[in-house]
């Protein structure tokens, strides 16, 4: 039986919705909002990390937004595969893989997730402390300022 942690799933999916949507970008009748946010960590880009918006409260896993981050801090929401998020409330969760602790670039089925620098403290959306809300009209969601020190 294949298992999967907390940050695998997360990186998957937010991989699997950055792949499809770069297969094209135009607005359709989804009712998503195209929205951008950044992720600073002790005032600089948290690169690589992985942001997640869950519905608050729990609905449609359909409705679920990712993200990945990138050098300047910014990330962009993608929901099914499509760029945008549905106006809502959600819990928000983030992993940030230290990619240092991986010794090998290879990619192997029983290579462990490389530890997570949030130290798995935003992980759970069940227990996240971060939220954000999403209007029709909202094109930036307020950066999220954290620090791991």
């Amino acid at each position: 039986m294949l298992r999967c942690s907390v940050k695998t799933w997360h990186l998957s999916l937010v991989a699997l919705s950055l792949c499809f949507c770069s297969i094209g970008c135009t607005k359709g009748s989804s009712g998503l909002v195209q929205v951008t946010g950044k992720l600073m960590v002790d005032g600089k880009p948290a690169e690589g990390a992985s942001v997640v918006f869950f519905p608050a409260p729990p609905g449609e896993p359909s409705n679920i937004a990712a993200g990945v981050v990138d050098g300047t801090g910014q990330y962009t929401l993608i929901t099914n595969m499509e760029p945008g998020v549905k106006p809502g409330k959600y819990k928000v969760t983030m992993t940030w893989p230290d990619n240092s602790a991986n010794d090998s670039k290879a990619f192997s089925l029983s290579q462990k997730d490389p530890p997570d620098l949030f130290k798995s403290k935003y992980a759970d959306p069940t227990k996240t402390k971060l939220s954000a809300e999403i209007l029709a009209s909202t094109t930036e969601i307020p950066p999220f300022e954290l620090s791991i020190k």
